[in-house]
């Protein structure tokens, strides 16, 4: 537990000397590109879910920094072929370390965007995988969204022959469920 709330404050930039001018460094989170940040968040649920001591004012500062860099820079302009999936997983993570976006502005602002760039990369058929479609409706869902995803879900149900079109059907691994067996 020690060592990750040591590398949270180093990645919030705890550890960042002044420089000679007397300013401070910028946090490492701000130099994050959209893989690192979506990568990040899923990580920290992934702890948040074995350890829930991990829920820290320091994790949620974290969050805050990932998401409010998310948010008011173009990290998450990306070409094509990554935008879906890194958004994906960005809000995916973020919902899944239990913070709300009643809980922060931040997390509240990055959801906002994300419900703005979600319907424009299915209209611009940019590829998204069904599983990066879908996991933005949960992370909504997990995170009590207070906002519209009208557009979102019309435009996935406008694309849904488009997304689905490579989609391996799933298997299930339950027996009892099969009816002809």
């Amino acid at each position: 537990m020690q060592a990750s709330s040591l590398l949270v404050a180093q990645l919030l930039g705890g550890g960042a000397q002044a420089s000679s001018t007397g300013s401070q460094a910028a946090a490492p989170v701000q130099q994050f590109s959209s893989l690192q940040l979506g990568l990040m968040t899923w990580s920290l649920s992934k702890l948040v879910g074995v350890d829930s001591r991990v829920r820290s004012s320091q994790t949620r500062q974290l969050v805050d920094a990932i998401a409010g860099h998310a948010g008011n820079s173009s990290v998450m302009d990306r070409p094509a072929d990554e935008a879906c999936r890194h958004w994906s997983r960005l809000v995916y993570g973020i919902s899944k370390t239990g913070i709300m976006c009643s809980d922060s502005q931040a997390v509240r602002q990055v959801f906002d965007v994300a419900a703005r760039q979600m319907p424009e990369m299915l209209q611009q058929r940019r590829p998204c995988v069904p599983q990066n479609v879908a996991n933005p409706l949960l992370a909504y869902a997990y995170a009590e969204y207070p906002g519209s995803l009208n557009c979102y879900v019309a435009e996935i149900a406008h694309s849904l022959d488009w997304v689905m079109r490579d989609a391996k059907p799933q298997v299930s691994r339950d027996y009892s469920l099969c009816l002809q067996c």
